[in-house]
């Protein structure tokens, strides 16, 4: 696996400067699992880190990560290589 903070296209360095480590730490909560609570928990936590930056920053994030397409690039995407374990 490997961290590369926030996966975001075009805002992705934007993010970065923003919550960054909030980016990292969710990478690191996901590396080597494929359970939904580990998801669902990771991506409360993303966004609890993402709060204490704004408030509207979190739930913008929390519904990006949280929805059908961050639950397809978990089971999925490019961080797994289309693998699971």
């Amino acid at each position: 696996m490997y961290h590369d903070s926030c996966t975001a296209g075009p805002l992705s360095d934007w993010l970065n400067g923003w919550i960054g480590a909030c980016c990292d730490a969710h990478d690191l909560a996901l590396d080597h699992s494929y359970d939904v609570w580990t998801f669902i928990r990771a991506n409360i936590d993303l966004a609890g880190c993402a709060a204490q930056v704004s408030s509207v920053l979190a739930v913008i994030v929390f519904v990006a990560v949280s929805g059908p397409i961050g639950w397809l690039l978990y089971r999925l995407g490019p961080k797994r290589g289309g693998n699971q374990e």
